[in-house]
């Protein structure tokens, strides 16, 4: 999963690649969504992926 391996590259402890949706992976979600100044939702969505590619590639 694009999200997951992307929140782990920046230091979210996000789990292991293993393609699912669990408690550690929304909950590295939530604290990304919170820096950001993002509605900590925890949710994996489109706009979250472009976020998260956009700070990865600075």
């Amino acid at each position: 999963m694009l999200i997951k391996g992307l929140l782990n590259q920046l230091g979210y402890e996000a789990g292991s690649m293993n393609g699912t949706v669990d408690d550690q992976l929304r909950s590295a979600i939530i604290a990304f969504q919170s820096v950001e100044g993002e509605i900590p939702t925890g949710e994996a969505t489109p706009a979250l992926r472009d976020l998260l590619v956009r700070k990865a590639s600075q």
